[in-house]
């Protein structure tokens, strides 16, 4: 009879941890999903509700990190949109170039000057585009170029250089290179 009781005390106690670990188990495997979803940029993934104080506050920590996020993310966005129409603006030919010197912007006017659509400028070596040769139509080595030189050393320069438009036209231009 002591044997019965005893096995029937391990087994309600194993019943109850069971229980217990499911209902835990159950809310932290819906609180990782809702992380993942957030994680993979979904900010507005619902955290589930939980009973107990501890998970609800972890929940409501993901909730507020997922709600700065979109927030921050937005301010970027809307910084990023301004910055995008001053470029646009300017009178003048603007460009970027990354680490490998390709082409990451450009603007409008730096499109007309040079003949080109954006499209065929972003991501292209840009002296090989329209850098490539002196006004006198010897060629111009990438070395040489200012922007290649300001990548290796990353000081500014600035003067008078030449560009070629598309339809083969040559044209001064005065540049400023500045290192980002």
């Amino acid at each position: 009879q002591g044997g019965l009781i005893a096995l029937a005390g391990i087994l309600l106690t194993s019943l109850v941890l069971y229980l217990l670990s499911t209902w835990l188990t159950g809310y932290l495997i819906r609180l990782t999903e809702a992380s993942n979803q957030i994680a993979a940029g979904k900010f507005n993934t619902p955290i589930p509700p939980s009973d107990t104080n501890e998970l609800s506050r972890l929940g409501e920590n993901f909730a507020i990190m997922a709600n700065s996020i979109a927030s921050r993310i937005d301010e970027q966005s809307a910084s990023l949109t301004r910055q995008q129409a001053i470029l646009e603006a300017l009178g003048e030919g603007v460009y970027g170039l990354d680490e490998n010197l390709r082409c990451v912007f450009v603007n409008r006017t730096a499109c007309e000057l040079l003949g080109y659509s954006a499209q065929e400028i972003l991501n292209q070596e840009t002296h090989a585009l329209f850098h490539h040769s002196h006004p006198d139509g010897r060629h111009y080595p990438a070395e040489a170029c200012p922007a290649h030189q300001t990548a290796l050393d990353g000081m500014r320069r600035s003067g008078h250089d030449w560009f070629w438009r598309k339809d083969g036209h040559g044209f001064p231009v005065l540049i400023t290179i500045n290192p980002l």
